[in-house]
C-alpha cells in the first residue's frame, strides 16, 4: 500500500492559526528591518584611553609638522639673509666702494641689546623692499646692491659668485646719482631669470638716455617678466630721446602694468613715443603718468592717437577683416602739461581728448588738472563728455580738471566718482554757434565739432557723421 508523502509534509493548522493570519496579513509583507548595533556593549577602559591616546598623538604630529615646516622656512629665510649679507659685502669690496649703512642693516643678523621687541621681529622677517633716499648711492654702489642680489656680477662679466636673492619685490632709490651706469646695472639684474622685482622706482637719479634705453632692453620681450611697475618721475636727463628708446623696447612688453614719467621734461617727441606705445597689440598699460611736462597742445593731439579708436585687419575664420581695437589703458595723468586752449593756440588736442572721451570703451581716470581752457574748449569736452555719458558707451569716473576754469566750467567738466550727478544731452549745435561767432577759421572749427559727434573726421578714417550733422549749413561758404 503506498502512502501519500504530500499528507505528511503539508501545514496543519488549526482554527486559533487562521484566524491570526487573517488579522496580521500586513506582517507577511513588512521588509525585514537591517540589523541593529548591539547595545548594551561595553568598551573596555584599556581600548578608550588607547583611542583617545592616538588622537592626541595624532595631533602633535600635524602640530609637529607644521612647526616643523615653519622651521624649515625660517631657516631658509635666515639663510637668504646671510648670504646676501655676504654678497654685498664682497661685491662692495671687489668694486672697492663704501658699504651701505642701511643695507647692512637690512641684512645683518647680528641683534643689539637695546632692540625692542619689533626690531627683533623685524630682523626675522623677510626682506622684500629696500628703500634708499637721500644718499649718494653713485654707479659703484647701484652695482654692489645689483650684483649682491643677482648672485652674479651685473653689468661686467656675468660670472656667478654666490646664490641670488629672489625674494626682493621692490627697489626704490630717491635722489641716489645712480647715472647711466648704475640703470644699466640694474637693467642687468632685471634680464637675470630668478629675478622677482615687482615694483621699480628711480626718481631724480640722472640715468640720462643711455639709461633710459638699458631699462627698455631689459623689459623687451624675452627678458624680464616680473616687473609690473616702473617710475622714472623727476628725471629730466633721459629727455624725448630717452623715453623714445624706452616706448620703442617696451612695445614688445606685455606685462609692466603701469609706467610713470612726471616730471621729466618731455615734450611732443615723446608724446608721439607714448602714443605709438599704446597703439601697439602687445602693450597692456592700465596707468600712465606724464603729469607736469612740456607736452602742449600737439603733444596732447599725438598721444591721444594712441587711446582713440584703431581700425586693424584681423584674421577671423580665415577671412581678413577690419575690426576696432582699443589700447587698454585705464588711468591717465596728464595734469599740468603746459595746455593752454584758447583760439591763439588752437584746439587740435582738446578735440583728441574729447575724441578719446567718446570713443574709448576703458578709460575711467582722467587727472587733467592744471590745465587752461577758455568757453569754446570747455563746452567742447563738455560735449563729448555728456554725450558719452548719455549714450552709455563711457565707463569715465573721474574727469578731473582746474578750479580756476573761467564761468561755470569746472562744474560742467568736474567729474567724481564719489558723487553721483546727471547729463543732459547737449546739442552740438550750440558748439557750432561758438564757431560761427569766431574768425575766419570758424569753418575748421565747424567740421572738427562735427568729427566729435560722430567720431571724428581724420585722413584715412571714414566719417561717420548721421543726418542731424550732414543737415548743417555750411558756415563761411558763400
Amino acid at each position: 500500500m503506498s502512502v501519500n508523502a504530500s499528507v505528511y509534509l503539508r501545514p496543519k493548522l488549526n482554527l486559533v492559526d487562521v484566524e491570526y493570519l487573517r488579522n496580521n496579513v500586513d506582517l507577511l509583507f513588512e521588509q525585514p528591518s537591517p540589523p541593529s548595533k548591539p547595545q548594551g556593549k561595553d568598551v573596555s577602559p584599556k581600548k578608550k584611553n588607547a583611542k583617545l591616546k592616538d588622537k592626541k598623538v595624532a595631533g602633535k604630529k600635524k602640530v609637529t609638522k607644521k612647526k616643523g615646516q615653519d622651521e624649515e622656512d625660517a631657516g631658509k629665510l635666515l639663510k637668504q639673509k646671510k648670504d646676501m649679507y655676504k654678497n654685498y659685502l664682497d661685491a662692495c669690496s671687489k668694486i672697492q666702494v663704501e658699504p651701505l649703512k642701511h643695507i647692512v642693516n637690512l641684512f645683518s643678523m647680528q641683534e643689539q641689546v637695546d632692540w625692542t621687541a619689533e626690531e627683533r621681529e623685524a630682523m626675522n622677517a623677510p626682506v622684500t623692499a629696500i628703500v634708499l633716499q637721500d644718499q649718494h648711492v653713485g654707479p659703484g654702489g647701484t652695482r654692489a646692491v645689483c650684483a649682491a642680489l643677482a648672485g652674479r656680477w651685473v653689468a661686467g662679466s656675468g660670472n656667478v659668485f654666490g646664490p641670488e636673492y629672489g625674494i626682493l619685490e621692490s627697489l626704490q632709490m630717491k635722489r641716489c646719482a645712480i647715472g647711466a651706469m648704475g640703470a644699466e646695472a640694474i637693467a642687468s639684474m632685471l634680464e637675470v631669470r630668478s629675478c622677482g622685482l615687482k615694483k621699480l622706482y628711480l626718481y631724480r637719479c640722472g640715468i640720462r638716455e643711455q639709461g633710459a634705453a638699458s631699462l627698455g632692453r631689459a623689459l623687451r620681450f624675452g627678458y624680464n617678466r616680473s616687473l609690473v611697475e616702473l617710475r622714472l618721475d623727476g628725471d629730466e636727463t633721459m629727455g624725448d630721446d630717452g623715453v623714445t628708446q624706452l616706448c620703442s623696447a617696451l612695445s614688445t612688453n606685455s606685462t609692466l602694468k603701469s609706467l610713470s614719467l612726471g616730471s621729466c621734461g618731455i615734450g611732443p617727441v615723446a608724446a608721439k613715443a607714448l602714443g605709438d606705445l599704446l597703439k601697439c597689440r602687445r602693450c597692456m598699460l592700465d596707468h600712465l603718468g606724464l603729469e607736469v611736462n612740456n607736452l602742449g597742445d600737439k603733444g596732447l593731439r599725438l598721444l591721444c592717437e594712441g587711446l582713440c579708436r584703431l581700425r586693424v585687419k584681423e584674421r577671423i575664420s580665415s577671412k581678413l577683416e577690419e575690426v576696432d581695437r582699443f589700447c587698454q589703458l585705464k588711468a591717465l595723468d596728464i595734469a599740468s602739461i603746459s595746455v593752454d586752449a584758447n583760439k591763439k593756440n588752437g584746439y587740435s588736442g582738446i578735440e583728441a581728448l574729447g575724441r578719446v572721451i567718446l570713443e574709448n570703451p576703458h578709460i575711467r581716470t582722467i587727472d587733467f588738472n592744471a590745465n587752461m581752457l577758455d568757453d569754446y574748449a570747455g563746452n567742447l569736452l563738455h560735449s563729448a563728455l555728456s554725450n558719452a555719458k548719455r549714450r552709455r558707451k563711457s565707463v569715465l569716473k573721474n574727469f578731473i580738471v582746474s578750479s580756476e576754469l573761467p564761468g561755470n566750467l569746472f562744474h560742467l567738466l568736474y567729474l567724481d566718482e564719489t558723487t553721483s550727478r546727471s547729463f543732459e544731452e547737449v546739442p552740438l549745435a550750440t558748439l557750432f554757434d561758438e564757431a560761427m561767432r569766431m574768425d575766419s577759421s570758424a569753418e575748421t572749427f565747424r567740421v572738427r565739432a562735427v568729427g566729435l559727434g560722430g567720431g571724428f573726421t581724420t585722413p584715412g578714417r571714414s566719417s561717420m557723421l548721421n543726418k542731424e550733422h550732414q543737415s548743417l549749413p555750411q558756415v563761411g561758404r558763400k
